[in-house]
C-alpha cells in the first residue's frame, strides 16, 4: 500500500533536520541513515535512532495516508528539501519514493521497511516535570562541557544528582567543568549520567504549548524526555562518574569582576591574533583595577585592557580562548566574576546573577 504524504516542503525540511541530529553520519548499518515514517490515527510520525538515542516526532502540518511504514533517507532528503519551496507531494512504496515539488520530480531509492531495528518505547520509572527553558539551559550551560572523544565514556554525559532539595547537574571533559544546581525537587534520590548529545537533541525540539512542562522519565537504563508532539530517549551511561567536587578550589589568590560583554569581546579579538590551531592561547594579567588580555602569533600581537574590580594579589595566567568563551556564553548576567588560584591551577567563572552555576577551566601550562 505504501505511503502518500503532502504539505508545505518547509515543514518536511524541519522535521528531517530533527531526524538528522539522531541518524549517524557514519555507520556500518546503512538503514540507520533513514527515518521511519508511518501514519496512524493521530497523524504522521517520524522516528529515528542510532541504537543509543531515539527521537519520535509527530507532525500535524503534513497530511498522509497509507498503511505501511516507509524508510526515508534523512541526509539526502533533508538537503534536497532545504532547496525547495512551496507544496510537495511524496509517494513511497517498497524500495522507491518519488517527490514532486513545483516543476521538479525527484526519485529516491529506499531501504526495506522491515529492515529497520525495533525502536524502544517508554516504560515505567521515576517521572518528574521540568520547564522546557530549563532543559534548554542544561544543554547550553552544562552539556557544553561534555567530552566528545569518548575515550572516557562517562565524560560524554551530564551527571544528574537528584534528591528532595533539588538536582545538581555536572559535565566535564577533563579540561573544564560546568555545574548547575536547580531547585527541582525529586521524589527520591537518583544519580545517573545522561548522554549530553541526547540533551542537545531534546533542547532543539519544538517548544511545548504554553503552560506545559517536559516530562522526564528515568528507567533503570534509559531516560526519556516527552512533550506534546515529540519524545527523545537515550541509554544512560553506565561508567562511573569521577568525584568532581574535590577539583573545585576553595581558596583563591585573586578574583575580579568585569562586564561580561566587554570581557568576551576582548577575548574574541585576542583570539584572532593567537597562535593558529585548535588551541589559541590568551594570557590574562590581573592588576589593580584592570585585566590585561594579550595574545601573539607570527603575524603580530594583541593587547587590550578591561576595567575590573580586583581583589587579591596580581596574577598572570594563560587559557585556551575557546574554553573561556564557551564558559562566558553560558552566563546570564551583565557581569562575570572570575576566581583564580594560581597560574597553573583551575580558575572558576561565576554568574553574579545565579550563585548555583559555576564553570571551571584549567589554564594552559607555561612553556
Amino acid at each position: 500500500m505504501g505511503l502518500k504524504m503532502s504539505g508545505e516542503v518547509k515543514a518536511l525540511a524541519g522535521v528531517l533536520s530533527v531526524m538528522a541530529r539522531v541518524t549517524p553520519a557514519r555507520t556500518t548499518i546503512p538503514v540507520l541513515g533513514s527515518c521511519r515514517v508511518a501514519v496512524d490515527g493521530a497523524g504522521v510520525e517520524f522516528v529515528a535512532t542510532d541504537l543509543d538515542v531515539v527521537a519520535r516526532v509527530r507532525v500535524e502540518a503534513l497530511t498522509a495516508e497509507g498503511g505501511d511504514a516507509v524508510l526515508l533517507p534523512v541526509k539526502y532528503l533533508a538537503d534536497l528539501c532545504r532547496h525547495l519551496e512551496g507544496e510537495f507531494k511524496l509517494e513511497a512504496s517498497g524500495s522507491e519514493a518519488e517527490l514532486r515539488c513545483g516543476r521538479g520530480k525527484y526519485s529516491l531509492n529506499l531501504h526495506d521497511g522491515s529492515a529497520y531495528p525495533e525502536v524502544k518505547a517508554p516504560e515505567a520509572g521515576l517521572e518528574v516535570e521540568v520547564e522546557f527553558c530549563d532543559l534548554q539551559r542544561v544543554a547550553g550551560r552544562v552539556a557544553v562541557a561534555c567530552a566528545t572523544d569518548f575515550s572516557r565514556p562517562s565524560l560524554a554525559g551530564v551527571l544528574w544528582e537528584a534528591g528532595e532539595d533539588g538536582v545538581v547537574l555536572v559535565a566535564t571533559d577533563g579540561t573544564r567543568l560546568a555545574c548547575w544546581q536547580l531547585e527541582q525537587p525529586f521524589p527520591e534520590q537518583r544519580k545517573v549520567v545522561v548522554p549530553g548529545r541526547s540533551l542537545g537533541v531534546a533542547a532543539k525540539m519544538a517548544s511545548p504549548p504554553e503552560g506545559e512542562k517536559v516530562k522526564v522519565l528515568f528507567e533503570d537504563r534509559f531516560v526519556w524526555f516527552r512533550a506534546s508532539g515529540w519524545t527523545v530517549g537515550c541509554r544512560l551511561l553506565s561508567a562511573p562518574y569521577p568525584e568532581w567536587r574535590q577539583v573545585i578550589p576553595k581558596q583563591f589568590q585573586c578574583s575580579f569582576e568585569v562586564p561580561l560583554a566587554g570581557f568576551r569581546a576582548a577575548l574574541e579579538r585576542a583570539g584572532v591574533l593567537a597562535e593558529d590551531g585548535p588551541i589559541r592561547p590568551v594570557r590574562l594579567a590581573v592588576r589593580p583595577g584592570v585585566v590585561e588580555v594579550d595574545s601573539s602569533a607570527t603575524v603580530g600581537q594583541a593587547h587590550e585592557e578591561v576595567e575590573a574590580g580586583v581583589e587579591g594579589s596580581p596574577l598572570e595566567i594563560t587559557f585556551n580562548a575557546a574554553i573561556l568563551l564557551e564558559g562566558l556564553a553560558a552566563l546570564q548576567s551583565e557581569k562575570v566574576r572570575m576566581d583564580l588560584v594560581g597560574p597553573e591551577n583551575a580558575a572558576v567563572l561565576r554568574d553574579p546573577a545565579d550563585d548555583g552555576y559555576l564553570y571551571l577551566a584549567l589554564p594552559l601550562r607555561a612553556r
